[in-house]
């Protein structure tokens, strides 16, 4: 399958040529936040998706046609895979429907739309809930998101019979007093990553991890790294984790965020062992200041084991892959011996503007993006777990490590628990001061679990 080339489209923003062709319209946001309206032919740069209807068993059903437009908001990283997975299905979406869409894609989409959102406005009519800069939890209370709760109840997946609430993992979805504003593009989930060829097996629990990271210690090499810039990484593929190896009702006390949860024993085990890890000097000096790709390239580079991170760390780093590196995925190693490695699953989501005129397309596109085949495209280029509960990817164009990954994920090695549930920015923030805090040595656990208890009381 051909790929747009980044080289390209750089030289076009540089540029600001407007190129008259046929497709898709897509509008590119840029880094200084000027923008470049490509009309693009776009099978000819990315091709179609395949015929494959939406689920196994279901009855193809005819749809009728659509017309008018429909606008979505979509930020992408800089690597251009996430961009041909949109490209791909709204073209795939515009034949089948006869629904005209524009993209608002790019890395700085959030920040250059963020305005417009929290002023009342409407940019687009579907926002995909992601990257830096979406400030979902305003909108979404400010009213700015549709209710999809009605929806849910009766929709099935385009071309099909089969009804969305039977083939999706509703378990990730949230609900707010009985209204569902946002719905799973995808699924994913965080834990660790490492290079096969420096560690020849994940550890199941803290006391290899520790073992491990001792090992790497006597050669030089840190035994983990993170981005304290973004220091939730560690809280959801690390922390969070090992909270939900306790069990499911645990994990749900404390992602709710209830304030004696971070007073029980258990909680302050999981920190104490977190604590013990960084006094021992495992972590890579600098990582309480570092962003997200300086903390990858260190970790690329063979200064750090490990690295906490979630599924789109392949494709985000996918140039600067050092040649044979084998680039593993493993759950939290946080745990004790006698617990179970554990994953937290969690949606990755789309949203409808309340104020969108084009509600029916809307609509038309959320039930279209459950097909297997859309599915499976999204997955193929961002090597996330699918919605559905079941698909089979066997025959799916997945590179080597989002195989393994989703093979290790279905596997009876790890247990999974879903969450559905959204800390406040405040607690989200206080979590990663902690974090931070902790990983340096100036707060103690029991300071961090009085700061975290003290805001979720507020």
């Amino acid at each position: 399958m051909k790929r747009i080339s980044r080289k390209l489209i750089s030289v076009l923003i540089m540029a600001g040529l407007l190129l008259n062709l046929t497709g898709c319209r897509i509008v590119l946001a840029v880094r200084d936040k000027e923008t470049i309206v490509l009309q693009e032919k776009v099978d000819d740069l990315t091709g179609g998706l395949g015929t494959g209807l939406g689920s196994a068993g279901a009855n193809a059903v005819e749809e009728e046609k659509l017309s008018g437009n429909l606008t979505m908001q979509v930020f992408t990283n800089e690597s251009g895979m996430h961009s041909e997975a949109w490209t791909n299905v709204v073209t795939a979406f515009e034949e089948a429907t006869g629904v005209s869409v524009t993209l608002l894609m790019g890395s700085q989409v959030n920040t250059q739309y963020s305005a417009a959102w929290l002023a009342g406005e409407a940019p687009a009519d579907i926002v995909w809930i992601a990257g830096n800069g979406i400030a979902d939890e305003e909108m979404e209370q400010s009213g700015m998101f549709y209710d999809l709760a009605d929806f849910l109840d009766t929709a099935t997946i385009y071309g099909t019979d089969a009804k969305i609430r039977d083939k999706v993992n509703m378990k990730v979805v949230e609900e707010r007093e009985g209204a569902v504003y946002k719905i799973p593009l995808m699924n994913s989930t965080q834990g660790m990553w490492y290079d096969r060829r420096m560690i020849e097996s994940a550890p199941e629990n803290f006391e290899e991890f520790k073992a491990v990271s001792a090992e790497l210690a006597a050669k030089g090499i840190a035994g983990m790294t993170y981005p304290g810039m973004y220091a939730d990484y560690n809280v959801w593929a690390l922390i969070m984790p090992a909270v939900a190896a306790y069990g499911e009702e645990f994990f749900l006390e404390v992602a709710q965020g209830k304030p004696e949860a971070f007073q029980d024993a258990r909680f302050k085990a999981v920190m104490t062992r977190y604590k013990e890890y960084c006094d021992a000097g495992y972590l890579l000096k600098g990582s309480t200041s570092a962003d997200h790709t300086t903390s990858q390239l260190n970790w690329l580079n063979g200064k750090a084991g490990f690295i906490t991170n979630g599924l789109w760390l392949e494709a985000e780093m996918s140039d600067y892959i050092p040649s044979g590196f084998q680039m593993t995925f493993c759950a939290s190693p946080l745990i004790e011996k006698d617990q179970k490695p554990t994953l937290v699953v969690h949606a990755n989501n789309l949203a409808v503007s309340s104020k969108t005129k084009n509600l029916d397309n809307a609509l038309a596109f959320l039930r279209f993006i459950y097909r297997d085949d859309v599915q499976l495209e999204y997955m193929s280029k961002y090597s996330y777990l699918s919605a559905l509960t079941s698909l089979d990817y066997e025959d799916a164009e997945l590179t080597d490590v989002a195989r393994d990954t989703l093979d290790y994920f279905n596997s009876d090695e790890v247990d999974v628990i879903n969450c559905n549930v959204s800390w406040s920015s405040l607690l989200n923030n206080t979590f990663k001061q902690v974090v931070n805090d902790v990983s340096s040595g100036t707060m103690t656990v029991d300071e961090a679990c009085d700061l975290l208890t003290a805001d979720a009381k507020r």
